[in-house]
């Protein structure tokens, strides 16, 4: 009987504890995952202790590189105090290096080209600068070929002008050794032409009297004819002669002009180069 009794009595115990023990199960699963939320979404602040004084904005600096580069190593850490000469950033020497290589370059090669424009513009042979030939020698052996290229040119330019003004001259030569030759021959038929009027004057008395043949009277008509025929042609060309003789001499000159002024030309050109 004692023993029935304890029995039901656990027995109803038992059945009253479980639910409690599933509630508390549920809330402490409930916490946790509610805990686990909070923690990825929540803001911490965090509070460090320590010594430290303060610095005025004013002592403040930027370091900053104007040049530009790569950063190599950085030596201080932010808001670290530093010292005056203190070294706090390395940068890679690799751009630097390449830019000084450049630089030199470009120097040498400026040096070989103001050599062979000097030469140019003073008419001397070019020489390259003795730092070029030993540093750089492709530089100074191009330059010496535009200079022989520019210089060619030149010298083609100047035979185009000095075979037009040799052309001329010629030209001229003939012009005035053909004038002496028609005033010779001016001469020479002026005075046939006057003997032949004599001629003509004369026959004209002796026809009236009949004494000359008529055909004789034309024949010396004719030859009075052809002999002022001749001298108005030799006339005219005396003329055109004379009168070509200035053309030709203006024109010398201004080949002459040419050919200074190509030469100013090139050196104004080397000048401005």
């Amino acid at each position: 009987m004692a023993k029935t009794s304890y029995e039901e009595w656990a027995k109803v115990s038992s059945n009253r504890i479980r639910p409690l023990n599933h509630l508390l199960l549920l809330s402490v699963i409930a916490i946790v995952a509610i805990a686990i939320y909070w923690a990825s979404w929540a803001v911490l602040d965090e509070v460090t202790r320590g010594e430290g004084r303060v610095i005025p904005s004013s002592q403040i600096q930027v370091i900053q590189n104007l040049e530009g580069g790569i950063v190599e190593e950085i030596l201080v850490k932010e808001g670290e105090v530093v010292e005056k000469g203190q070294v706090m950033i390395r940068l890679s020497g690799t751009q630097f290096t390449s830019e000084v290589k450049q630089n030199r370059l470009e120097s040498l090669y400026l040096q070989a080209k103001i050599a062979r424009l000097e030469a140019e513009v003073g008419g001397h042979p070019y020489q390259a600068p003795q730092m070029v030939l030993d540093e750089h020698p492709d530089f100074a052996n191009s330059e010496a070929a535009t200079y022989q290229i520019r210089q060619s040119e030149l010298e083609s330019a100047f035979e185009v002008l000095k075979a037009q003004r040799l052309q001329r001259q010629q030209e001229l030569f003939e012009r005035q050794a053909n004038l002496t030759n028609l005033e010779r021959g001016l001469e020479l038929s002026r005075s046939e032409f006057e003997s032949a009027q004599q001629e003509m004057a004369i026959a004209e008395k002796i026809r009236k009297i009949k004494v000359m043949p008529e055909i004789e009277l034309v024949r010396l008509k004719r030859d009075l004819a052809r002999l002022e025929r001749e001298l108005h042609s030799l006339k005219s060309e005396y003329e055109s002669n004379q009168n070509a003789i200035p053309r030709i001499e203006s024109t010398i000159s201004e080949i002459e002009r040419k050919v200074e002024g190509e030469r100013r030309s090139f050196v104004a050109q080397a000048s401005q180069e």
